[in-house]
């Protein structure tokens, strides 16, 4: 006899709860489970586990023989579809996000060719000028990623109980994704400030 920890007995998402294992000798079901582990392939240890009941009793039949992978593919499956959905929506949302933000940036950076006009005429440096107008496009994008990441943090906390495998704050997620909106928004400051740093002065200050 012993003691067995709680575990999960209907579907990986419930919580715990206690166990009783009983012996096969006590059972009236002709029918019972057998799990192998080992450090084989799981051909190679299903073949030795069928040897091995033949070598135990050359009646015993075994009616469905399947990796553990398996036998958990029916059990994920709702859960792995929603995964993939939320995915490829969430994919969609990032995409529209960088679209947005990029052209917010760009409009932004753009609508100073006024002031790059008077810079430039009094003398400014072009690699300067191009700098300045990039740190401000990050800038913003820093300003909106500092106020989004704990909102953020604050949403996955909620629903932390319906992630499975994955913590609330996946360090992944929550820096990758502030990184490449930050590449998005360096990008669409420096390619319209390296345009209007190569604008006629003259022209520029006509800008509206």
């Amino acid at each position: 006899m012993g003691i067995a920890k709680d575990t999960r007995v209907r579907t990986l998402g419930e919580a715990p709860r206690p166990y009783v294992y009983t012996s096969a000798r006590q059972s009236q079901s002709p029918f019972f489970l057998v799990i192998a582990k080992g450090s084989l392939s799981s051909a190679a240890l299903l073949a030795s586990a069928r040897r091995v009941a033949a070598a135990v009793d050359p009646d015993v039949v075994m009616i469905d023989a399947q990796t553990m992978e398996q036998h958990l593919a029916l059990l994920l499956f709702p859960p792995r579809m929603g995964a993939l959905l939320l995915s490829v929506f969430g994919g969609l949302a990032l995409l529209l996000a960088a679209i947005g933000l990029y052209g917010i940036v760009s409009y932004a950076v753009a609508r100073r060719t006024r002031e790059v006009g008077i810079r430039m005429a009094l003398g400014a440096d072009h690699r300067a000028v191009v700098a300045m107008l990039t740190g401000s496009g990050v800038r913003l994008v820093a300003a909106g990623s500092a106020i989004g990441l704990p909102l953020a943090a604050a949403v996955s906390w909620s629903l932390s109980r319906f992630l499975f495998g994955i913590g609330a704050t996946d360090v992944v997620t929550f820096v990758g994704i502030p990184a490449l909106l930050g590449l998005v928004g360096a990008l669409a400051s420096w390619l319209p400030a390296r345009r209007a740093t190569r604008v006629d002065p003259l022209s520029a200050l006509r800008a509206e």
